[in-house]
Order: structure tokens, then C-alpha cells, then sequence
């Protein structure tokens, strides 16, 4: 029986790997950068550290916390729409697999020239518009 297995093309693991956003941020001359969460992570205060983390780059940081648990397309189109205006260099998706999984999606969508129901009828066109950068803080539930 044969397998394939293909990786991201970089994973960092393990204490402090954190602080390797900032190296991250610098190999893709990033100026502007979307944390993606959801309201909960951010209220808990989660999100700190890797604000921290980003602003010692001195880059512009955006966030939106909007992500809902599940997301319908309606709740991916609620959390594209709180996205401020401008050039987004790199999206970070922080929290579990609903999170990323809508960074993942918004990073196809933000400034493309289809929408959601576009790519539902035909994926072909879709392409990542946004590199991404995504931090787990669950082990998933699958």
C-alpha cells in the first residue's frame, strides 16, 4: 500500500518556537500582518505574546477576532468583511481548527477577484492570495 504525505514547508515545534513568527515575518518582508482568532483566545489574552512577538519586526498589525466555532460560509463571509482595508502581507491564524481553517479560506479570498459560492462551483481558479503562518493552540479533535 503506498502513501503520500505532504508537509507545510516549514514547522516549528517546541519552546519558544513563538518567537520564531518574527523570523518568519522578516523572510517574507512582511509590513502589514492579520492575526486571525476568535473572541475568546483574545479575551483570555492569548494573543499577547504574539503581538509582542510581531511588533518587535515593527511591522502593522491588524486583528481580527470574529471567527466562530464551525463557521457556516455566512460566518466566513462575516469574518472576511471584519478584515481592515489594505494590503495584508501575511495572515497568522492563532487557535484551534476552526480558526485556521477560516484563515486558511480568507487567505484564498482576501482581494481575490471570485467569492466563496465562485470556488464551491468551480475550485480551479481559487489560489492563496496571502502567505500563511498558522499557530495551533489545541491538539485537534480528530
Amino acid at each position: 500500500m503506498s502513501a503520500f504525505l505532504q508537509l507545510p514547508p516549514r514547522v516549528h515545534l517546541g519552546a519558544g518556537s513563538l518567537e520564531e513568527t518574527g523570523t518568519a515575518i522578516k523572510r517574507l518582508e512582511a509590513r502589514r500582518v492579520l492575526i486571525c482568532t476568535d473572541s475568546s483566545l483574545r479575551k483570555l489574552g492569548m494573543t499577547k505574546a504574539l503581538e509582542d512577538c510581531i511588533a518587535k519586526t515593527g511591522v502593522d498589525i491588524e486583528i481580527t477576532d470574529q471567527v466562530m466555532a464551525e463557521p457556516s460560509i455566512e460566518d466566513v463571509e462575516k469574518t472576511l468583511a471584519s478584515v481592515p482595508g489594505g494590503n495584508i502581507d501575511l495572515l497568522i491564524g492563532l487557535g484551534g481548527g476552526s480558526v485556521m481553517d477560516t484563515a486558511k479560506l480568507i487567505s484564498v479570498l482576501l482581494g481575490a477577484p471570485y467569492t466563496i459560492q465562485d470556488i464551491l462551483k468551480n475550485s480551479a481558479p481559487a489560489r492563496k492570495q496571502v502567505p500563511t503562518l498558522m499557530i495551533p493552540t489545541t491538539c485537534g479533535t480528530g
